[in-house]
């Protein structure tokens, strides 16, 4: 091989990370490094292809070189950011992914990994000023908007976190688990209705969410319907048997029901599963 090779060696590493063959991938970026140390995408390309390998003390030794040799190129910032908050070391994360910000303030991606990092710090209004940014440049990323009403949610902004998930339903019948979501917050907000409706379609979509399942059958219980409070406890029962608070709320509905002996075994039963 001779450096008149690496435009087809190179074009044959794109072709097998398309078809996620990854360490022939690296392979090959090897070789092309090898002819040509001068290249400074290359050192991306590895530190990339190295980091979706799991090879994340190769990839971060790759991706030191791609910031030296191209500091323009703000995705190398942004898998070491990721890089970095693997090992835990958050304050080197933020300091990474801000020069990255420093560097396109614009770049979509940047702000949203701000946003992402941020929600796990759990700095919620760092988070929702970097996620309001990526959704400005880009409307369409559903991904944002699910995490930004998230983060809207944690500072208890209900109505800007509906229109969130809203927005997200409009644009799409099903995503993550939206619809348990705008439950969550139609709950908070004493719709009891809408939030009966939101539980059902999302146990509808997803059948084993038993979170969705619990806050239904309380929000049952809380409106007096306890027929329908109990048949949903024991379809949550049937995937979770040993649900310490799932037993607790049936013991609540025999309370109220007057039948006293079943209410009894419901709290025994909880009480077992939390010893």
């Amino acid at each position: 091989n001779t450096p008149s090779h690496i435009p087809s060696l190179y074009n044959l590493s794109r072709v097998l990370r398309i078809q996620g063959r990854l360490s022939e991938t690296e392979k090959i970026l090897e070789k092309v490094r090898e002819l040509d140390s001068g290249f400074p995408r290359i050192y991306f390309e590895l530190g990339e292809v190295c980091y979706k390998e799991g090879k994340i003390e190769k990839a971060l030794q790759y991706l030191k070189k791609a910031v030296n040799k191209e500091p323009s190129n703000v995705f190398s910032y942004i898998y070491l950011e990721r890089i970095y908050q693997k090992k835990g070391d958050y304050h080197k994360a933020e300091r990474i992914i801000c020069r990255a910000i420093e560097i396109d303030p614009h770049n979509f991606y940047c702000q949203a990994e701000a946003g992402y990092l941020y929600l796990k710090l759990k700095s919620y209004s760092l988070a929702i000023s970097h996620l309001e940014k990526a959704v400005e440049i880009n409307p369409q990323d559903l991904s944002v908007h699910y995490y930004l009403g998230y983060a809207y949610t944690q500072l208890r902004r209900i109505d800007d976190a509906i229109a969130q998930y809203s927005f997200i339903l409009s644009k799409k019948k099903e995503f993550e688990d939206t619809y348990f979501c705008l439950g969550n917050l139609y709950y908070e907000k004493k719709d009891f209705e809408k939030a009966i409706s939101f539980y059902l379609k999302e146990i509808q979509v997803n059948p084993q969410n038993t979170n969705a399942l619990f806050n239904l059958a309380n929000v049952y219980f809380q409106e007096g319907r306890l027929d329908e409070a109990e048949f949903t406890l024991k379809k949550l029962l049937k995937i979770t048997p040993d649900d310490p608070s799932a037993h607790s709320l049936l013991g609540d509905i025999y309370m109220k029901k007057n039948i006293y002996d079943k209410a009894i075994r419901e709290y025994e039963k909880a009480q077992a599963i939390k010893k």
